[in-house]
């Protein structure tokens, strides 16, 4: 193979390593600084009301409704999250039955408390890229010195 050829397949193997990090790692690292967790509330429906407003104790991670979810003690509620406020905390369910005592359960995820480990975040989000990209130009590098020997 030429110069030309390895230097091609040395770009082609980069640019799939990266494509393979960007799926890879985004995953990992909210794997490692989040955590999934419910709270229970105790949500009462006066006459004609079918939505309720229940006010997380943690930040939920994501910001809005994603990963988000909900359950009712209830089963004549089909609970389902409308919105979520993240300045106020505020989660607002609807699909509740009219006047009715239900416990609600929020399923969300929460940021980990790695308060322990000083620039835990900063560490967990930059050393795995970087591994990646040291693999990624290690593949590069014995993909150029294999074709120099031959």
């Amino acid at each position: 193979m030429n110069k030309a050829g390895a230097f091609i397949l040395a770009l082609i193997s980069f640019t799939f390593g990266l494509m393979m990090l960007a799926g890879i790692i985004p995953t990992a690292i909210d794997g490692t600084l989040s955590e999934t967790f419910e709270q229970n509330y105790s949500v009462v429906t006066g006459p004609g009301t079918t939505t309720a407003v229940c006010v997380l104790t943690y930040d939920h991670y994501y910001g809005d409704t994603s990963n988000m979810e909900t359950e009712s003690s209830l089963i004549t509620d089909d609970p389902y999250i409308m919105d979520y406020q993240p300045a106020t905390k505020y989660v607002y369910v609807d699909g509740l039955t009219v006047s009715d005592t239900r416990i609600l359960t929020i399923g969300y995820v929460r940021e980990k408390d790695n308060s322990m480990f000083f620039g835990w975040s900063t560490f967990v989000t930059a050393i795995p890229f970087l591994i990646g990209l040291g693999l990624i130009a290690g593949l590069v590098v014995a993909i150029v010195r294999n074709t120099r020997e031959q």
